[in-house]
């Protein structure tokens, strides 16, 4: 059965309100394509589409069930794959971006002066930076949004991973660094713990931009 544009188009309006994420959507389309192109001895019908769904799918209901599951399991896969993509920083082609910021870290170490008010700038600067996950997560998501993309299945995952930095980054300057500090240092360790902090917001930024760009906005771009 060969489809025409208008018939094509009348599969994606009967299927278009049902599936929240782009996967499933992709799938459910392609697999209703295929199968029609497999039907030579018969002509096309909105019930032949609706026949396909229910048995091959077990109805639209199903496919709701079903992307609660998945979203469920992606949510998890982010988190894994992100651990993965930052172990990843320490391997070329990646591993001069991160010798850079080490660099820099070693740098800061050696010359600083010796005063709070340096520990304090840079922190502030991790607790700015620990933002752009957030602002880089919710822009694309207004972004495809608009065009009128429907959400990754992988979206709360990433939702869920752009806040982390955040809410790690904050933590050690009020335990260690603050003026009211729960376990006042001394300036060593408390450079020693911004900079550490520094390291890591830079590995954890680079990383999810990396995971995002590959696995949701390239295929929410297409």
């Amino acid at each position: 059965m060969i489809l025409t544009e208008t018939q094509k188009t009348e599969i994606r309006e009967f299927i278009g309100t049902v599936p929240k994420y782009q996967e499933t959507y992709d799938e459910l389309y392609d697999h209703i394509l295929s199968s029609l192109g497999t039907l030579e001895d018969k002509h096309y019908s909105i019930d032949l589409v609706a026949r396909i769904v229910n048995e091959d799918f077990g109805g639209f209901k199903n496919i709701v069930c079903v992307e609660a599951d998945y979203n469920k399991q992606a949510m998890k896969n982010v988190m894994r794959d992100l651990r993965q993509e930052m172990k990843q920083q320490f391997y070329f082609p990646e591993l001069w971006k991160t010798l850079i910021v080490l660099a820099l870290c070693v740098i800061i170490y050696n010359y600083s002066s010796g005063d709070f008010k340096v520990i304090r700038i840079i922190f502030g600067s991790v607790i700015l930076a620990s933002f752009t996950p957030i602002v880089y997560y919710w822009g694309n998501r207004l972004l495809f949004k608009k065009k009128g993309s429907r959400p990754s299945i992988k979206d709360g995952g990433f939702a869920q991973q752009s806040m982390m930095l955040m809410q790690v980054a904050h933590a050690p300057f009020f335990i260690f660094i603050d003026k009211d500090a729960f376990l006042p240092v001394t300036y060593p360790t408390a450079l020693i713990v911004t900079l550490f902090m520094f390291f890591f917001s830079s590995l954890y930024i680079r990383s999810y931009f990396r995971l995002y760009n590959r696995n949701v906005k390239i295929l929410l771009s297409r």
